[in-house]
């Protein structure tokens, strides 16, 4: 059977054919290689120059379509035609695997032993264990390697292959890519499958590759994507009705296909409206809050370090009772006044109301909120299941007393209900 050879969604930047393209066609011919009309279109893409024939049209070429369709094969050929044609003095193939870098390599390995005139181009060969590479004898190398969290260490060749792209640590990339760009004339390729955000956590780098493609932001980005339309234009304006009408500042959602979707879309329109995988909400939240200073140059410095810690992250550095707190705040606490046990009174505490938080203080002792501070003043739009897109915020301080008397927590744009003996497990963006 043969599959579509045309990608449902095609980006080519503007350019000319790479002036030894008949060479390339050569070669893989002579390989005994026969590529598909659609890898043959990649390949011709990813080799055309710039305009005015000083770097590649493409620094980023992408390639995105499920398993077993011959992303490999087309890899193997642009790492090929690269180190013996070319001459690129240093080509590294990337995977998230060490298995699965030492796959790749064992594929192109055979391929070499199949021709001995290719065989004649190659110096040497290592093998040995994480250092595979292959030496040609004008020099020029192709390295294989397994891609680290520590950053862009042995990547500083061009072209770079990232393959199986959707476990790509955006960490990663914040170290490699400067090495990368480092080149005289670098060249990048994301080769992987479709980001499912339900196991994919590190598909977000390849996620953004794709979403520059739809919004068409990118005017140096190649890019194929053989897919479903799962959004109809009429689902996309349904949802920018629902967006639009609740004037969100913000869109979270679990489905990052639908968020490429919608994304481009409001940007095309101009409309202001940021939009985050649930995986980026929630780096945010596990993130450092900021200094209250930075919201309110007034506040106190001892009010800002008792913020801070009611936000700590790290839940062994948070305050573990109400009376740590009112320590902190230096809040005097009368004796008690009753003979009831646990039962006291304690005097109002003066939290700068409307500025981040207030409350009252009144029998049971203090109730304090974390996401008072961290929710800030915009509102938030909970796309697709809102069940999902719940921030867990830390258990409120509370005392042992029994009294039930509520307080209300004002958080800038929320009232929130809490009783003395009450622990807020859950605090829902609204």
């Amino acid at each position: 059977m043969t599959g579509s050879q045309t990608a449902r969604i095609s980006v080519v930047p503007e350019g000319v054919d790479h002036p030894r393209w008949p060479e390339v066609v050569e070669f893989v011919s002579r390989l005994g290689v026969v590529l598909d009309p659609w890898q043959l279109e990649v390949l011709r893409v990813s080799l055309m120059r710039s305009l005015d024939g000083e770097r590649w049209a493409a620094f980023a070429v992408a390639v995105c379509a499920p398993r077993q369709n011959g992303k490999n094969g087309i890899t193997e050929i642009r790492e090929l035609v690269g180190a013996a044609v070319l001459e690129e003095r240093l080509v590294v193939h990337t995977a998230h695997l060490a298995d699965t870098s030492k796959e790749a390599f064992r594929r192109l390995d055979d391929l070499i032993d199949e021709h001995a005139w290719l065989k004649a181009l190659v110096k040497h060969v290592w093998r040995t264990n994480g250092h595979e590479q292959i030496e040609f004898r004008n020099g020029c190398r192709i390295r294989f390697r397994t891609r680290t969290r520590g950053g862009g260490r042995g990547l500083s060749g061009s072209p770079v292959v990232f393959d199986e792209a959707m476990f790509l640590p955006e960490v990663s990339m914040g170290s490699i890519l400067p090495v990368i760009s480092a080149q005289p004339d670098p060249q990048v390729w994301y080769m992987g499958s479709a980001v499912d955000q339900t196991i994919h956590e590190d598909g977000v780098s390849f996620a953004r590759v794709r979403a520059r493609a739809l919004d068409g932001s990118d005017p140096r980005l190649a890019y194929f994507e053989w897919s479903v339309d799962a959004d109809t234009p009429d689902m996309v304006d349904d949802k920018m009705r629902c967006i639009l009408a609740a004037e969100a500042d913000c869109l979270v959602s679990t489905d990052a296909g639908c968020l490429m979707n919608i994304g481009g879309r409001l940007h095309r329109e101009g409309k202001p409206v940021e939009v985050l995988h649930i995986a980026e909400l929630l780096m945010r939240v596990q993130s450092k809050p900021p200094d209250p200073r930075t919201v309110n140059a007034d506040t106190p410095a001892p009010l800002a370090d008792v913020i801070l810690r009611c936000l700590e992250t790290n839940p062994n550095l948070r305050y573990q009772s109400a009376e740590d707190i009112l320590a902190d705040l230096d809040i005097g606490v009368e004796s008690p006044t009753s003979s009831r046990r646990g039962h006291r009174r304690t005097q109002s505490i003066p939290l700068m109301p409307g500025k981040l938080m207030s409350t009252k203080a009144t029998s049971g002792g203090v109730c304090m909120s974390p996401p008072m501070a961290a929710l800030a003043s915009r509102k938030s739009l909970i796309h697709e299941k809102p069940s999902a897109c719940r921030i867990q915020s830390q258990s409120i301080a509370r005392t042992e007393a029994s009294s039930s008397t509520t307080e209300t927590l004002i958080a800038r744009g929320g009232v929130v209900p809490c009783g003395s003996n009450t622990e807020l497990s859950e605090f829902m963006v609204g």
